[in-house]
């Protein structure tokens, strides 16, 4: 287990969360609102997939969990209207980010890559309708990807990723994993974690991870930091 996670709440914290995930059972207005079920579902998915990262358990049993998650989500739901998250909604752009990052830190096969891209281009059709920090982590698109970043807390990876100088994106990216908290304050379970009407299921930064292998920075500079989820770079081999 990384020396980060189950920090600050510790295991048994995240272990209830888990718990109480794994009971949740919402409705939704599915006939005003087509793909909200699975939207949900997914996005349900996804925080315990972050919970149960942060409770500590193993990246291989993470692994397969996510691809579990991404065949269900492919072959059963695929014919759902707006089965993708909504990239205007603070949570879910989190959550979509933090699962375009798990393909590549789940080694995530190419096929079921794919037919994910898929369900976002059938969610957003039109190129200027889509996300550039998605497009990289997601589809690979360096490339005429569209201009409006949804939400500008996400800046800093983007600025990091496209620096040729990679001194400067190592700091950028070293910055921003120590500003985290703050910047992504707006998510629910960040806002309302002292309250204890909202569960907090942890706060890491996937795509910091993807930047670092991609750009093949050094990943024992951001080791030490709370945010980054070191130990998902094993599972690629980088550290």
């Amino acid at each position: 287990m990384s020396k980060a996670r189950a920090v600050p709440y510790g295991r048994d914290y995240y272990q209830r969360c888990i718990a109480q995930l794994m009971q949740m059972d919402p409705v939704v207005d599915e006939q005003n609102d087509p793909g909200a079920e699975a939207r949900l579902w997914l996005s349900t998915r996804m925080k315990l997939l972050i919970c149960r990262y942060s409770s500590g358990e193993a990246m291989d049993t993470l692994r397969s969990s996510f691809a579990a998650t991404v065949a269900y989500l492919t072959e059963e739901q695929r014919s759902e209207p707006n089965t993708f998250f909504d990239l205007d909604d603070f949570d879910q752009y989190y959550l979509a980010v933090s699962m375009a990052a798990w393909c590549t830190l789940a080694g995530l096969p190419k096929a079921r890559r794919e037919r994910l891209i898929a369900l976002y281009h059938q969610r957003y059709p039109e190129p200027e309708q889509r996300d550039p920090l998605l497009d990289r982590l997601l589809v690979g698109n360096r490339l005429n990807t569209p201009a409006r970043l949804r939400h500008r807390a996400y800046r800093p990876l983007l600025d990091a990723w496209r620096t040729l100088d990679d001194a400067k994106a190592q700091l950028i990216l070293n910055a921003y994993l120590c500003q985290l908290d703050r910047r992504l304050a707006d998510l629910s379970w960040q806002r309302d974690q002292w309250t204890g009407k909202v569960m907090n299921i942890g706060l890491w930064c996937f795509a910091a991870a993807v930047i670092v292998i991609d750009k093949n920075l050094d990943p024992s500079l951001p080791a030490n930091l709370p945010t980054f989820p070191d130990d998902c770079l094993t599972v690629v081999g980088v550290a």
